[in-house]
């Protein structure tokens, strides 16, 4: 007997399976390579601190990506824009504290050496002619600011009075960015520069 038109008669159909992950998911790819470049370059922030923010870029394009097949970028950008958004950050906040800390240094140095200056006075009655002439009361590696220039000592031609500065970043003495210790050296004699000097013999 035959069965083929038999009720029972079953038929089998087997699904075929989605193809997943074919195609390609632009957002993720550009939000990679923002991440990429963003880490790399979170490395050497010092000198490119604002390219390292590339990274909050690629973090978010790639956050948004997510939702989009494939994902495998996606996610590689996610997980690559976070870390390189931190090691920004904590780079930055590294250069702030380096900065503040050597100016404090830089302070406290001119500090010292106005202690120093005022000491020889005490001893000899009259101030030094220079800060190397402190000897190993303040040796001359002390005298040095922040940006490694040497702390500009001047003293008044009555000897009346002496001051301390340094140069700034320039290093150019008497222009706008020379820093003034005044407000944090409080020692007998001490004033804000410059002091007026006698002109040189034979000069007009």
């Amino acid at each position: 007997m035959s069965q083929s038109g038999s009720p029972f008669a079953t038929q089998t159909v087997f699904a075929q399976p989605e193809q997943q992950g074919k195609g390609s998911n632009p957002l993720g790819i550009v939000g990679f390579i923002c991440s990429l470049v963003g880490l790399l370059a979170s490395c050497c922030t010092c000198v490119f601190p604002v390219l390292g923010l590339v990274s909050l870029i690629g973090l978010v394009l790639s956050i948004i990506a997510v939702f989009k097949r494939p994902k495998g970028l996606a996610i590689t950008g996610i997980i690559l824009g976070a870390i390189g958004l931190i090691l920004t950050v904590v780079a930055l906040i590294v250069n702030v504290a380096m900065g503040s800390v050597g100016g404090f240094w830089s302070m406290a140095k001119a500090a010292g050496a106005a202690q120093a200056v005022v000491k020889h006075h005490n001893t000899t009655g009259s101030y030094p002619s220079n800060l190397a002439a402190l000897g190993q009361e303040y040796p001359p590696f002390m005298c040095t600011d922040k940006w490694g220039n040497q702390l500009v000592y001047e003293v008044a031609p009555d000897g009346s009075e002496f001051t301390i500065r340094s140069m700034g970043a320039d290093g150019v003495d008497g222009t706008n960015d020379d820093v003034y210790f005044d407000e944090f050296i409080q020692e007998p004699g001490f004033t804000k520069g410059p002091i007026p000097q006698l002109p040189a013999p034979g000069g007009m």
